[in-house]
């Protein structure tokens, strides 16, 4: 077929006349400029830049005024971690767009204003430098919009990397109003004898926790009764805050005169010697401004020796009584007195033989009877006389959610006194005065006198005021009491406490309420650091100083009539530019520098002429072909390889598979050791480096698939050309690099470029990278776990302590609701033990859970009824008799019956306990298990009517004791027991503790009156902390039942014992230690997040896949001979192409027409001929086409298309 017309063929006519129709239609449209460059893209950039910073500053507003933006938790710590980064993400890759179009419109605005040298030109490079290089260059040619445009790109990642630490999940306290407050324990005096039931177990409380250290009862103070108080609805390790309502009882005193009408000391006397009773005869009032008070007794306390000599010691009295005003027989002129005197004991006289009369009894006719008389005076008196009142206080009251509320913290807002109904102050006067004087237990007070006496002195002081005085820490001296205040601070004060207790028992009932009040709450919330606050806003500023400067500077002026950057559009302009295409024929093989060289003697501009947009040059050109060397003659192979190279792309393949590799073994660290590493609470600024340092590395790694991507982007249409089939003129026009990631894989896919696919999914990837290592490490403030040696201090084999104190002590845990005291719990005895380290302050609030050998009671018991016990009521005596088994004393092993009896007043429900007259008789007994080790208690209990029994029963137990292994929690560094996590005792280690000594503790478990129905014992066992319902005790069915809450009781009590009698200190350096497991709560640790670490792993995983994929799809090494991101470096490639004369004036090399017009066309790159001999020396490496519509042939004769 011969197409050839006037040396043309009908494919150059089609074209001309395509050109021509494009020329018109191209007349009437407006220039080329880059769509990111224009002023209004760029307002709307920096409209969103100052909008970030606004947002920010919303937000720390926020976080400053509220503790944190909100609450989270840490499953949701995604949300605020990937945020801030995915947002900036995003933004810094539309502005991605910005720096590349003000990279590749560079050289063509240096032209299009003015001819510019090859370097700021047509070989002029911004688009592959690396970014400082490129903005340094930049700013040397004063290319300030290129500068500007990269100096917010590298301040947008510096962004990306410090906004990973913007955010944390921090624990702090926030404050909270309007919290729903449960109020419970209200006062009532609808029944006002509840208030004398409770009058012993004040004073019990009192004694416990000055001697005892146990704690106030729930809503009590020494000061005060008040309403417990809890926050349903919060947290546990909450502060709140309520409003509450307080009742305090105490003394309104007024200073008090004595007036001694007669006092005198009178002793009788048998025989010489022997003096038959002393009596004080007295008669003094009591006076203040408001009360007058007679007949008050001081009772001083006196001692006669032999004969009728009075002592020289001096006596001293202290009191705490009652007293009523003269003339009045209203209770509400009942007073509390105060006095305390110093007295001074006169001369002693003697009555004669028979004459005389004392306590209304007549001495007369026996000369062995005789009377002397010492007259008292008072050296020293302080005295007060009292009005009991009521006091309402209103208090703001604070107190931890985990905390009993004897650690509540008081505001008084208010205080007013107050008139309660149905009780009246003196009411509550009287049972606290009581208190002091009828001791139903042994109390520590008793044996620990606060005012001793001395050689010189007597000294009697009202236990009231002894307990008075220790409270306000003045004891020791009784001249204390002399000073001005103490007596009446220390009685006060210990009738503040008694009526605290008094009324807390009495008067409060279990009814609830409700209130509001606030709360400190300790949350997780979402805090904003300030360093990286400023920091972002700082970029952020500098971002907006760059893109104004840009908007300022970018012109508005169209730089050409289409988009110049793909390899059609360097073609169209180069078929116009013919100065350019002469200096570039036969250099496409030539380097960057040699082809400089050819270049550099002129300079470059562009302009429109009537053949269309081309590109000019000044100056002389001298290019001769001398000037080729054998190089650029005989190429064979391309020799340039961008980087990174081939080499350095597996290299990054296996840094980023040891990548995964070291996240997965953090990550078992951090699961295994709870968390990776502590972080310090000294350095607030520490966190920033597993938030920073990631992100840094992430953002190395996107920078070098970022490169394998661009250049992979960049070689891909000639990758395409270089193909044996060719490639379509898509190729030609497209432009992989212009284009946003997504667009690109759209166009990828479409021409089936599965390797640029690969490589922009991967850089894809890469910017999900930053993102997921925002969240990938948080620090927790978790429990840390380590083991440390105990040293047990103490056992239980001894026999010198106090057992009546023990019992004491069980006596308020069971009736008085107290709490165990340190090394007890319920039945269980531990041995104290002391922890082998230095620093004990480091383990405050922490546990130690550990396994230790504690010691508890042992029951063998024996049930008696009705018959067997064979009971006897006498109704005139009051006297019950019964049958028992008891412990023979030669063999404990043995039982025999023996009759024992106890009083019992009225017919009705009893219960009573009963030591074994065996165990009695060796309670000194000091031998080992075999006897002292068991003792024998009975208790028996039932009801009866009518002088008959209804139901008796008695258990008769052998006590011994145990040693078991108990798994417990203890609170460092005091040792306190978790209530909260009870000890576990290990059954199967019980065994049987020998060589220890038992005591008989039975009789500290005194009665207020013989015939009563029930013991302490018994009334423990109905009313105390465990109590059961009385009618168990008269009913028989129930006797189980009776039966296990003795058990219960007993080993309870005996725990006690053990813990104040058995207790002994040991040397316990020498044995092995006890290794326990201490927790230590508040630690901060860094951990890192499974879920963020997976996501890592599989994108990190996917990169490698793609990476690999890209790179053996498209190997970028050895494609061209330059690197062709120049105009000039692509124009030489095309400089000896055999198309170029087909593009038209203006024609847009760009529009998808010229795929019609190159429809049957198919363009390589590769070596083609220029001359007659094909395959010579004079082969060209260049870019050319094959027409399959006009010749099957090889390409065009040069002819045709020089």
């Amino acid at each position: 077929m011969n197409l050839k017309r006037n040396g043309k063929t009908e494919v150059d006519s089609i074209i001309s006349i395509s050109s021509h129709t494009a020329s018109s239609k191209n007349a009437t449209k407006p220039g080329w400029r880059p769509f990111y460059l224009r002023k209004w893209v760029l307002i709307l950039f920096v409209v969103s830049f100052c909008a970030i910073i606004a947002t920010l500053e919303v937000l720390n507003y926020v976080s400053s005024a509220n503790q944190g933006l909100a609450s989270s938790v840490e499953s949701r710590h995604y949300l605020w971690t990937y945020g801030p980064t995915a947002i900036l993400t995003i933004i810094a890759a539309l502005w991605a767009r910005v720096e590349f179009q003000a990279k590749s419109s560079a050289p063509w605005q240096a032209m299009s204003e003015k001819p510019e040298e090859p370097e700021k030109s047509v070989l002029l490079d911004y688009i592959s430098a690396m970014q400082p290089v490129a903005m340094v260059k930049a700013m040397r040619n004063r290319h300030y919009v290129v500068a500007a445009g990269i100096a917010c790109s590298l301040l947008l990642r510096l962004l990306i990397i410090v906004s990973t630490s913007l955010f944390s999940l921090e624990e702090v306290q926030v404050s909270k109003s309007n919290i729903p407050i449960q109020l419970q324990g209200n006062f009532s005096t609808l029944s006002v004898s509840d208030l004398s039931n409770a009058v012993y177990n004040p004073f019990n409380v009192i004694n416990g926790i000055l001697f005892e250290n146990v704690s106030y009862m729930d809503g009590t103070t020494d000061n005060l009764t008040f309403p417990t108080f809890s926050a349903p609805t919060i947290s546990n390790d909450s502060v709140i805050t309520a409003n509450i309502t307080g009742l305090v009882s105490d003394l309104d005193c007024e200073s008090a005169h004595l007036d001694i009408n007669l006092w005198q000391l009178r002793t009788v006397w048998v025989g010489a010697k022997s003096p038959g009773g002393t009596v004080q005869v007295e008669d003094n009032v009591l006076s203040s401004s408001s009360c007058k008070i007679s007949n008050v007794s001081l009772s001083i306390p006196s001692n006669q020796e032999t004969g009728a000599q009075v002592t020289a010691k001096t006596p001293y009295a202290a009191r705490l009584k009652s007293g009523q005003c003269t003339n009045s027989n209203n209770l509400d002129e009942n007073r509390v007195i105060l006095i305390a005197v110093e007295a001074h004991l006169g001369n002693s006289t003697e009555s004669p033989y028979g004459n005389f009369t004392e306590d209304g009894i007549e001495f007369s006719g026996n000369s062995n009877w005789h009377r002397t008389t010492v007259n008292i005076t008072a050296k020293r008196v302080v005295a007060a006389i009292c009005k009991p009142t009521f006091s309402i206080v209103r208090m703001v009251a604070t107190t931890n959610t985990t905390d009993t509320s004897s650690t509540t913290q008081f505001e008084v807002t208010g205080i007013e006194r107050t008139v309660l109904p149905h009780l009246t102050a003196w009411q509550v006067a009287d049972d606290v005065l009581k208190g002091s004087v009828d001791i139903d237990i042994y109390q520590p007070i008793v044996d620990l006198d606060q005012f001793p006496a001395t050689n010189k002195t007597l000294v009697d002081v009202a236990y009231s005021i002894q307990l008075g005085a220790k409270f306000i820490g003045e004891t020791g001296s009784i001249d204390k009491l002399f000073d001005s205040g103490i007596l009446v601070n220390a009685a006060s004060t210990y009738y503040r406490a008694m009526g605290a207790q008094l009324v807390h028992q009495g008067l409060t009932s279990q009814s609830q309420s409700a209130s509001l009040g606030s709360a400190i709450i300790n949350e997780n919330r979402v805090i904003m650091a300030q360093l990286p606050l400023r920091a972002m806003e700082a970029c952020l500023i500098l971002v907006i100083m760059f893109a104004i400067t840009m908007i300022v500077l970018v012109p508005s002026a169209q730089l050409s009539p289409f988009n110049p950057t793909s390899i059609s559009a360097i073609a169209a302009i180069l078929s116009n530019s013919k100065v350019l295409r002469e200096s570039l024929c036969g250099s496409s093989a030539m380097p960057l520098k040699r082809l400089s060289h050819f270049l550099q003697r002129r300079r470059y501009y562009t302009e429109r002429t009537p053949g269309g947009f081309c590109i000019a040059a000044v100056g002389d050109e001298t290019k001769s072909h001398s000037d080729f060397n054998d190089t650029d003659l005989n190429f064979k192979k391309p020799q340039w390889s961008p980087l990174p190279n081939k080499i350095v792309r597996v290299v990054v393949f296996i840094v980023v598979a040891l990548l995964i590799v070291a996240l997965e073994t953090l990550l078992y660290f951090s699961q295994s050791n709870d968390g990776l590493a502590d972080v310090p609470s000294s350095d607030d600024n520490v966190h920033y480096l597993w938030t920073m340092i990631p992100a840094l590395i992430m953002v190395i790694i996107g920078l070098l698939f970022g490169s394998m991507d661009f250049n992979t982007r960049c070689l891909a249409p000639y990758v395409s050309l270089k193909h044996k089939a060719g490639a379509s003129s898509q190729f030609m026009t497209v432009d992989f690099l212009d284009s946003l990631s997504t667009t690109t894989i759209f166009s990828s896919v479409r021409m089936k470029h599965f390797a640029v696919l690969a490589a922009t999914l991967a850089t894809l990837i890469t910017s999900v990278l930053t993102i997921v290592t925002s969240g990938l490490y948080t620090a927790l403030t978790v429990s840390e776990k380590t083991t440390m040696d105990f040293t047990q201090e103490t056992t239980f084999y001894g026999a010198s302590g106090d057992s009546q104190s023990g019992i004491t002590t069980a006596e308020y845990i069971l009736q008085d609701n107290l709490a165990y005291p340190k090394w007890t719990y319920k039945e269980l005895a531990f041995p104290k033990l002391s922890m082998n380290a230095t620093n004990k302050k480091n383990f405050s609030d922490s546990f130690v859970d550990i396994i230790v050998p504690a010691m508890r009671g042992t029951l063998a018991c024996k049930l008696q009824t009705d018959d067997e016990l064979n009971a006897k009521f006498s109704s005139s005596e009051k006297v019950i008799t019964y049958d028992i088994w008891a412990e023979q004393c030669s063999n404990s092993t043995s039982w025999t019956k023996e009759t024992q009896n106890f009083d019992l007043k009225a017919q009705t429900v009893f219960g009573r306990s009963v030591p074994n007259t065996c165990h009695e008789d060796q309670a000194s007994d000091t031998a080992t298990i075999s006897t002292s080790s068991i003792a024998t208690m009975s208790y028996i209990w039932g009801t009866m009517q009518n002088d008959s029994f209804i139901h008796i029963a008695a258990l008769t137990c052998q006590e011994s004791a145990e040693m078991v292994d108990t798994q417990t929690r203890f609170i460092l560094p005091g040792f306190a027991i978790s209530e909260t996590d009870p000890p576990v005792p290990d059954e199967s280690t019980a065994r049987t503790a020998k060589n220890y000594t038992t005591s008989d503790a039975s009789g500290a478990l005194m009665e207020n009156d013989p015939g009563v129905r029930f013991d302490s014992f018994f009334q423990a066992l109905i009313l105390g902390k465990y109590a059961i319902p009385e009618e168990w005790i008269s009913n028989k069915a129930d006797n189980e039942k009776v039966i296990d809450a003795i058990k219960v009781q007993n080993k309870f009590m005996r725990a006690q014992v053990f813990n104040t009698f058995n207790r002994e200190t040991v040397d316990g350096s020498g044995d092995s230690p006890l290794v326990g497991n201490v927790t230590t709560p508040g630690q901060r640790r860094l951990f890192q997040d499974a879920v963020s670490t997976r996501v890592l792993d599989v994108l990190l995983g996917l990169l490698i896949l793609f990476g690999i994929l890209g790179s053996v799809l498209t190997n970028t090494d050895h494609v061209l001979p330059k690197n062709p991101c120049s105009i000039a470096a692509v124009a030489s490639l095309l400089a000896d192409s055999n198309f170029l004369h087909r593009f038209g004036s203006d024609v847009d090399p760009n529009d998808r027409a010229i795929d019609k017009v190159f429809a049957n066309c198919r363009f390589f790159l590769g070596l083609c001929y220029d001359g007659p001999l094909r395959g010579s020396n004079d082969d060209r490496f260049t870019v050319y086409l094959t027409d399959y519509g006009i010749e099957k042939d090889f390409p065009l004769a040069p002819e045709r298309w020089i």
